[in-house]
């Protein structure tokens, strides 16, 4: 069952357009677009929302609005809002030093304005420059994510890859214990990667302002059936907990020994006449040794591989290998990597140029 149902909105004249076409293609996904103000809001929080008298009926809720007044009044009732900015905002953003294809492609894709004006918004725990884009499956997202519940980014026969959860975080650093492992996520001097207070911004902030991240990996063929009144997208919460996958900014080299670097091209859409810096994420992965040998794997990482390429847009993927890690390696060159030699800005955090 799908969490949005309703979603509330209120934008001036430069975004109606936008709106009028966004509120036509939600109605064909069934979800209610209903246009309103702060005094029918109000309202509705004190009164309930028609055709979901159910209780919890907040949590099926948006609101879209460049009105921060009404952000403001969605936020103080538990309601998520998205706000909208305006032409002060673009104006102010305008007169910044220009993003590059790869710097927009970090904010992923998403119209964020996650820089000078990022906090303009009270109320709003999003904020977009307009509305071009936005879809019944981003808004579902921001929805889930705002609820503190996880979203699923890739689904194989065997496998789900979603939004990493306080619950997972036990199981993933058992995993990150086993032989092999210790290199899988990045840290140093055997520090838990999955510690809950360090993850809980994590969890919160990454996935939503960033589109990736590192993702559990749940094993599907032992999924429950949801309960009546749970929201659950089919079962990818109930299966359990094998390994995780997905992506992070390349930031620096493994300790200890001098690491392979691998790449993998995406092409990402890239034009060939396109002088830009590549859009880099370097891989992370690591599986429960218990499911090893069973091509879940290959499965979890060609799923995460796609997703970078279709819906981030990436041109290439890097991954480390350590020299010793002959297992690491091979498996590396299955997904269609390749040797690389690292640039040595990496520790910048700058994207690698490679050969």
């Amino acid at each position: 069952m799908r969490m949005l149902r309703t979603v509330f909105y209120k934008v001036g004249k430069e975004h109606q357009d936008q709106m009028a076409q966004l509120a036509g293609e939600l109605a064909q996904e069934g979800v209610i677009c209903r246009q309103c103000g702060m005094q029918q809001l109000e309202k509705i929080f004190l009164y309930g929302n028609p055709g979901h008298q159910e209780s919890g009926w907040q949590k099926h809720i948006l609101v879209l609005t460049d009105d921060i007044s009404l952000s403001q009044c969605a936020a103080a009732h538990g309601i998520a809002c998205i706000g909208v900015g305006g032409s002060s905002q673009k104006a102010a953003l305008e007169e910044q030093p220009p993003l590059g294809r790869a710097e927009r492609r970090q904010e992923a894709g998403q119209q964020l304005c996650s820089r000078a004006e990022a906090s303009f918004f009270e109320g709003a725990g999003l904020v977009v420059l307009d509305l071009e884009g936005l879809d019944l499956q981003f808004l579902e997202a921001y929805l889930l994510r705002v609820l503190g519940l996880p979203v699923t980014i890739a689904r194989t026969r065997r496998l789900i890859l979603r939004d990493i959860t306080p619950e997972d975080l036990d199981t993933l650093y058992r995993i990150s214990c086993q032989e092999g492992m210790q290199y899988a996520v990045l840290g140093e001097n055997g520090e838990n990667c999955f510690e809950p207070e360090r993850m809980a911004a994590y969890i919160q902030h990454q996935y939503r302002l960033y589109g990736y991240g590192l993702w559990s990996v749940v094993l599907a063929e032992d999924c429950e059936e949801p309960g009546q009144d749970e929201y659950v997208d089919e079962c990818e919460a109930y299966g359990p907990v094998i390994g995780c996958c997905g992506f992070a900014l390349p930031e620096k080299l493994l300790g200890g020994a001098r690491p392979l670097v691998l790449k993998l091209d995406l092409g990402g859409g890239r034009d060939s006449r396109n002088t830009e810096p590549l859009f880099c994420l370097e891989m992370e992965y690591m599986l429960d040794e218990a499911y090893r040998g069973q091509g879940l794997g290959i499965d979890m990482c060609q799923a995460a591989i796609a997703y970078a390429r279709d819906s981030l847009a990436a041109d290439r993927l890097l991954v480390q290998v350590h020299p010793a890690n002959l297992r690491a390696l091979a498996f590396a060159q299955r997904l269609g990597f390749l040797p690389a030699a690292p640039d040595p800005f990496w520790h910048t955090g700058a994207c690698p140029v490679l050969i």
